[in-house]
């Protein structure tokens, strides 16, 4: 049926199978329940007629087919009422299932490489696993629609006993006209899959847009340029485009629906005919009629519903394997066991002949580098954008993997170090602050509370002179950012935020620090205030500082000066000054800009 049909009973039976690993057995019986209560009702509300037209036929006399009915009327209503329970404590628990899915693979997506957060291809992926846990199709809807296709089942299971008594003809009838239906269908859901990428690609570009219209970060810039006109055209234009993506599944949908019609027009008029030339000839009496008609008309709708429902379980079950089969592959995730860091701590760091090339890129970034920083040094990479500074930094905290040469730990390759034990000794600012809506104490420690980490985290926060501000604050130390969970919330100025992030690495006691231009909203002369508190508060620790500006390289044991050439330049501050080179073109452009008595056109 579809390209992925073998896919749909392992992940029904995975999906069964979680409610086990979970510990939810007894939602196996609510199903069961549902679906027994759901399909007794159908043919119960057929024989109603039938009693009802036997009555009439008898003038009224006798009350026990009027006994029969309140009965079966009370019957269905007690049913009613228990399938009603059980569906809706299904619907409680299956989505405390998918949240629980959701936050599984969360923690995935946080271990798997991160080259693949910069893979177009995995985006899309991962955009169609969050659709597929995300709301109610996929995950969720294979259970639910998984229930509701076996309440159907059942009940035409339940109104064919009789009809396949009576006349086998309307059974066959039936049974066609639903698999002639479930081809129609099945070229729709066909459709629908073909489209699936299409249709991921471009919600994740219009939710892009429409998300911005809603992001606080975004909030200044849109007032201050006037975007939000541009953002309205941008979302109107891939909402356009999402919607002409849809239109032949519409069409296609539309059409198909047609003939579907039509083939029930037929089959309604083939078991008219058979129930009439029955009664003509005297088989069936009129109350008789009125049941076969009732049973025929309820066996159809639970056919076509349960047909509607294998092509709509097929579907969730493909949007379900989408996510599955992400999680599933294996090479999202390298192998994070290994050796021992050696010695316990990072030591001497080694780039020995490395090069890289980015997974999607044909050139390369990196072109057989090599240094070497000591235990304690204060080393600055510099140079224009491009060069390859944050690539390197990528590299050493292995975020990617040379694609030439070695990275040397104390001697050993770091490929073959325990990733996580490696990756504890490293403590990383980037350009990009990140604030967490949590208190600063928060966004400094995380989410540990103890005296000793409370202390150290105050600590690192006055070593970058945030003390006296934080202390002006309602609740200080405990004083929440962003307004997003807490309407009173603070919002820190740039500068305030890198401070905090910058607290937030010392906080975590590394051998490594990197500063991988974490003071982009500072001026220079601040800046290098900073790098000097940070360097005091680091001691003797190893500390990367990667900078377009030259302020953080005066107090460093040596520079490199990077270009898309590969490493030109290399010495301390006052050896490369010396040399009259690029590094000294560089400070002497950027200096001129701070000293007193330049104009405005950065002559004095």
């Amino acid at each position: 049926m579809l390209k992925n049909k073998k896919k749909v009973l392992p992940i029904i039976i995975r999906e069964l199978k979680i409610l086990n690993e979970e510990n939810k057995k007894y939602l196996y019986i609510c199903m069961l329940a549902t679906i027994l209560c759901a399909g007794i009702s159908p043919p119960l509300l057929a024989v109603i007629p039938k009693l009802f037209v036997s009555w009439i036929g008898t003038g009224g006399a006798g009350a026990q087919n009027a006994y029969i009915i309140a009965g079966i009327f009370a019957a269905i209503l007690l049913v009613s009422l228990l399938g009603i329970l059980c569906d809706n404590l299904l619907g409680m628990r299956l989505a405390e299932l998918r949240r629980n899915e959701l936050q599984k693979y969360q923690k995935w997506y946080q271990q798997i490489d991160y080259r693949h957060l910069e893979d177009a291809d995995f985006s899309t992926k991962n955009q169609s696993a969050i659709d597929a846990l995300g709301g109610y199709d996929g995950f969720y809807g294979t259970y639910m629609t998984l229930i509701d296709m076996g309440k159907y089942t059942a009940a035409s299971i339940l109104c064919s006993i009789p009809l396949l008594r009576f006349h086998i003809g309307i059974i066959c009838i039936c049974l066609l006209s639903v698999y002639l239906s479930g081809k129609l269908n099945a070229r729709i859901a066909k459709c629908i899959e073909k489209n699936e990428p299409v249709r991921a690609k471009l919600n994740k570009q219009k939710s892009y847009f429409s998300g911005i219209g809603y992001d606080f970060s975004y909030g200044k810039d849109i007032r201050i340029f006037a975007l939000s006109g541009m953002l309205k055209d941008k979302f109107l234009s891939k909402s356009e485009e999402y919607v002409r993506s849809q239109q032949s599944v519409f069409r296609r949908k539309r059409n198909l629906g047609f003939l579907n019609e039509l083939l029930v027009c037929i089959r309604n008029l083939a078991i008219c005919l058979i129930l009439a030339f029955e009664y003509y000839n005297g088989n069936i009496d009129l109350s008789q009629v009125t049941l076969y008609l009732g049973m025929a008309a309820a066996l159809n709708q639970a056919l076509d519903s349960a047909s509607d429902k294998r092509v709509e379980l097929i579907r969730h079950a493909v949007y379900s394997s989408h996510y599955f089969d992400l999680t599933d592959d294996k090479s999202y995730i390298s192998q994070r066991t290994g050796k021992g860091l050696p010695g316990g701590h990072i030591g001497t760091i080694q780039f020995s002949d490395v090069s890289f090339r980015y997974p999607s890129a044909d050139k390369l970034v990196l072109d057989n580098i090599n240094f070497e920083i000591k235990p304690g040094e204060k080393i600055a990479f510099v140079g224009i954008n491009g060069a390859g500074k944050s690539t390197i930094i990528k590299l050493l905290t292995r975020l990617f993997d040379p694609t030439g040469g070695a990275i040397l730990v104390n001697g050993v390759n770091i490929n073959t170090i325990d990733k996580d034990a490696y990756c504890k000794k490293i403590s990383a600012v980037y350009q990009d602050i990140n604030i967490y809506a949590a208190s600063i104490l928060e966004n400094v420690t995380g989410y540990t509370e103890d005296a000793a980490s409370r202390e150290r985290a105050v600590q690192c926060l006055k070593a970058m002179n945030l003390d006296k501000k934080i202390e002006t604050l309602p609740r200080q130390y405990d004083t929440s950012l962003l307004k997003i969970i807490d309407e009173n919330g603070v919002e820190l100025s740039g500068g305030e935020k890198q401070k905090v992030a910058i607290a937030r690495a010392l906080y975590k006691e590394a051998d490594l620090y990197i500063m991988d231009e974490p003071t982009s909203a500072l001026d220079a002369l601040a800046e290098m205030e900073v790098y000097e508190l940070f360097c005091q508060a680091a001691k003797d620790k190893t500390v990367i500082f990667i900078s377009h500006r030259l302020s953080s390289t005066k107090f460093c044991d040596r520079i490199y000066l990077l270009s898309p050439d590969g490493i030109e330049e290399t010495g301390t501050h006052e050896e490369l000054i010396g040399r009259k080179g690029k590094y000294y073109d560089m400070f002497v452009t950027q200096g001129k800009y701070y000293r007193k008595g330049v104009g405005k056109n950065g002559f004095s």
